[in-house]
């Protein structure tokens, strides 16, 4: 394989995007605002752990610079695991999301999923 056989190009993206219909548009962008909902308020908050001598010590949870999602592929396209887990990761303030996925029979990986 080489490099470019690994990555999707944003036009492929445009494509995939215009080819899966509005219904699943909706349906997915109705799932990703209830996951978010959800995801939110799991959040943690900074607290207060520890208060002795005058100091405070909080703690405090930051996202990660990077995370990579794994979207199983292949025979059947799984679209909600890209909301679960990049959608997820987005929430909680990471950057850099990079997701990988097997192709489909035709080589390419699943509209849905893109």
């Amino acid at each position: 394989l080489e490099e470019s056989e690994l990555r999707v190009e944003d036009s492929e993206i445009d494509e995939a995007f215009d080819s899966v219909g509005p219904e699943l548009v909706r349906a997915l962008r109705f799932s990703l605002r209830r996951i978010r909902k959800v995801q939110l308020a799991l959040l943690p908050r900074a607290r207060r752990v520890v208060r002795s001598e005058g100091f405070t010590v909080m703690a405090r949870s930051r996202p990660l610079p990077s995370v990579g999602c794994y979207v199983p592929g292949g025979r059947a396209s799984y679209a909600s695991t890209v909301l679960m887990t990049a959608g997820v990761a987005k929430f909680a303030g990471v950057p850099r999301v990079v997701l990988t996925s097997p192709p489909q029979r035709h080589g390419k990986v699943s509209p849905a999923v893109l």
